[in-house]
């Protein structure tokens, strides 16, 4: 056993063979939560035994860097965890970059989907970026995407307008997806409403059956069995008809993309198996599409967090604005004077909206289900040596909330981000603002993540003002609704109230 039984690890149910799996069945939805509980009581670097798996989770940045990047200590991405998100597009046996295990086949996507996501590919697609984003704003000023709460004991719905913004946001995401990384004729257009709904719907419940096998085995069994698997069904049937329709667009740019063209469609349509040298199936296409199209959903709910943070902190939402107008960004409401005036540039003259989106970043990250490793051979994890077999759990929202890795943690202080270092570890060094994740895995397209992120809240923020919608209730009421799938998000969304910025002047 080597060291693994000297790993703390918190009480259990050892005589009857559970090990932690009743705590964790009773924190299915925000075992993050749980695990940071875990770290404040036990230490850095904590045991869990999960019927026969023992499973190490992980807080110390120095040790998940190690583990996650390359050296002695790297752990592959050997999981069952990540198969299991396969099931959500409908191939079996077809993996993608975020849940690919065979290390060359990965090598292979990201090297070729790499180039896509360069600085300079970004700034070629900005104004296609501004332009999808806008539609959020002229959406809500339209009314298009406004709902509207009842007042209680009332049936009408004439109470206070209310705007799902993660979905509004997702959908935008996708749009610029398809308009500017995949390049869709116009006339192929999915309907990116229905499909931001039912990719977000999918992945809440894929992660179940991570948490619930039992789910796993009677939906993918019995798809009649209850509202939940029918629908998991029939949102899983629109998707691969979208991915298929995405392929089949990839698979025509095949006669004319050059090698010299690295947008995102050109180059998964020169996408080759390692194994065989044959190009890529329409099905490994699709399988690789949905899951580029669900990792755009961490845009949307970092922008949503980020605009939570600010209807419970006015005066860091007043700094914000200053700084816009400062740079020349007006927040009167005029969303073409804004759309105009937004470049590469002016997003770098705004270092306190980028403080709030990094702290938004840290108290809340995208990616908090995304590390989880197997253990193939002896493997050093801080003074411990564990066996092969191990699970090893980097968890990134424990290191982004630890209070040994942060000053008061709990609380939300942008100003924290006015230190150049930061987002490194004072002690020994290694990086510890990690929302993208460590070493050779983490976000291919963090850099793209950034500036559509700066773009939207520059939007958002320009044109309205923003409160927590009534259906809501309080902060605690949100925080209680909080739940890990791939990203943090609220089980029933993000519900803000938007006032134009005009009439809010007045």
């Amino acid at each position: 056993m080597l060291d693994l039984l000297d790993i703390p690890t918190p009480w259990g149910s050892p005589f009857i063979g559970l090990g932690h799996l009743l705590q964790m069945a009773l924190h299915v939805s925000n075992g993050h939560e749980q695990f940071l509980k875990w770290h404040e009581v036990y230490g850095p670097i904590v045991r869990l035994r999960l019927l026969y798996r023992d499973v190490v989770i992980v807080a110390d940045p120095q040790v998940a860097s190690e583990l996650l990047s390359k050296g002695p200590n790297e752990c592959p991405r050997r999981t069952p965890e990540y198969t299991l998100f396969n099931a959500a597009h409908g191939m079996p046996g077809y993996g993608a970059i975020l849940t690919e295990q065979d290390e060359e086949r990965w090598k292979a996507i990201r090297r070729a989907i790499a180039p896509a996501f360069t600085l300079s590919a970004v700034r070629d697609l900005f104004p296609t970026i501004v332009t999808c984003y806008s539609e959020v704003c002229k959406r809500i000023s339209s009314g298009e995407a406004v709902h509207y709460s009842k007042p209680r004991g009332s049936s009408s719905s004439s109470g206070e307008p209310e705007v799902l913004i993660d979905e509004e946001i997702f959908a935008a995401t996708l749009r610029v997806l398809s308009d500017g990384f995949l390049r869709m004729p116009q006339q192929g257009l999915f309907d990116a409403h229905k499909t931001a709904a039912d990719a977000s719907s999918l992945i809440a419940i894929t992660n179940t059956f991570v948490t619930q096998p039992w789910k796993r085995w009677l939906y993918l069994g019995m798809p009649w069995l209850c509202k939940e698997s029918r629908t998991f069904h029939a949102q899983r049937r629109h998707m691969m008809s979208v991915t298929h329709q995405i392929a089949q667009h990839i698979e025509s740019l095949r006669p004319t993309a050059s090698a010299a063209d690295f947008s995102l469609g050109a180059s998964l349509s020169r996408l080759r198996e390692p194994s065989s040298g044959q190009l890529f199936s329409t099905q490994a296409l699709q399988a690789e599409v949905f899951l580029e199209i669900v990792g755009q959903e961490s845009v949307p709910w970092t922008v949503a967090w980020t605009l939570y943070l600010l209807t419970q902190h006015p005066e860091a939402e007043q700094a914000v604005l200053q700084e816009l107008a400062a740079a020349g960004l007006p927040c009167n409401g005029d969303l073409a004077a804004v759309s105009a005036a937004l470049s590469m540039d002016s997003l770098r003259q705004l270092p306190f909206l980028t403080a709030v989106l990094h702290e938004a970043m840290r108290l809340f990250p995208a990616g908090v289900a995304a590390t989880p490793r197997m253990c193939e051979k002896v493997t050093k994890v801080g003074p411990y040596q564990v066996p092969a077999g191990v699970i090893v759990f980097p968890c990134l929202y424990s290191i982004l909330n630890y209070s040994a890795n942060w000053d008061s943690p709990q609380q939300f202080k942008p100003e924290r981000w006015q230190d150049p270092s930061a987002a490194t570890d004072p002690r020994t060094g290694s990086p510890r603002f990690v929302p993208f994740g460590i070493g050779p895995k983490a976000c291919v397209a963090q850099q793209l993540a950034m500036v559509q992120c700066k773009v939207l809240l520059v939007l958002l923020l320009s044109c309205f003002s923003w409160r927590l919608a009534p259906r809501m209730g309080d902060p605690q009421g949100v925080l209680s609704q909080t739940v890990a799938a791939l990203e943090l998000r609220v089980a029933q969304g993000m519900w803000l109230t938007p006032t134009p910025r005009s009439a809010a002047a007045q």
